[in-house]
């Protein structure tokens, strides 16, 4: 009986590590940028953001206004899971993006530091990342358009502002998972480097035009945070 129990056991091990092995290729192929990509959630909300690096995660601030960082779970492309014990609020567009910091390092050993220095840099290949109905991050093409775009469009027409956003147009299926945060990530040869995050949710997936967070406005107090020795 024991024998028995032990073989069952270490089946269901080895199922489960050629699992994980199979996620982490899938998000590979897809793209190498698109590991970076994590989801951030309490409860049945969600959002997205970014792993720049071992210990941060860059989130819409929006995303964990007035919750306890204590219920947030972020999960990573390799289908681990991590907690949050503290957050650094940017101090441009007061708190328009926030790093929350891992309390373990579940996720992509390597960082990932390549930040837009221009609100849209010339000359690259802009695409958005997001779940599809079968769970696996999948990219999209997006075009950056004038702001104009965005402040005629009703549901962006009272909280779009030039000065902090940028505006996109993007043809999403409607089946994909859409959530405030997703990476707007740009590519040219090889060189790849992240634009922003967008800014609303479902909605996204029912309209071309979107707003985004850029990260050049605030690449500086980004790369001063992850690379502090402070201790939380």
């Amino acid at each position: 009986m024991d024998n028995k129990l032990f073989l069952i056991s270490f089946l269901i091990s080895q199922t489960s590590s050629i699992l994980a092995r199979s996620v982490i290729k899938t998000y590979e192929k897809s793209s190498d940028v698109a590991k970076w990509t994590v989801f951030i959630g309490i409860k049945n909300d969600e959002c997205a953001g970014l792993q720049v690096n071992s210990d941060w995660i860059l989130t819409l601030g929006e995303c964990v206004d007035s919750r306890k960082l204590s219920k947030i779970k972020v999960t990573f492309s390799n289908g681990k899971q991590s907690k949050v014990i503290a957050e650094e609020r940017s101090p441009e567009g007061k708190g328009l993006l926030v790093l929350l910091k891992l309390d373990a390092t579940a996720g992509v050993m390597d960082k990932f530091t390549e930040f837009a220095s221009s609100l849209v840099p010339n000359n690259y290949q802009y695409q958005l990342y997001n779940l599809n109905s079968k769970d696996v991050i999948t990219s999209n093409d997006v075009t950056y358009v004038n702001s104009k775009e965005c402040t005629k469009d009703k549901r962006l027409k009272q909280t779009f502002d030039q000065k902090q956003y940028t505006c996109l147009n993007a043809d999403v299926n409607k089946k994909n998972k859409c959530v405030p945060g997703l990476p707007v990530f740009g590519t040219k040869k090889k060189s790849t480097l992240l634009q922003g995050l967008s800014t609303t949710g479902e909605q996204f997936c029912d309209s071309k035009v979107q707003a985004t967070v850029p990260v050049s406005l605030h690449k500086t107090w980004i790369e001063s945070v992850i690379t502090e020795t402070k201790e939380y």
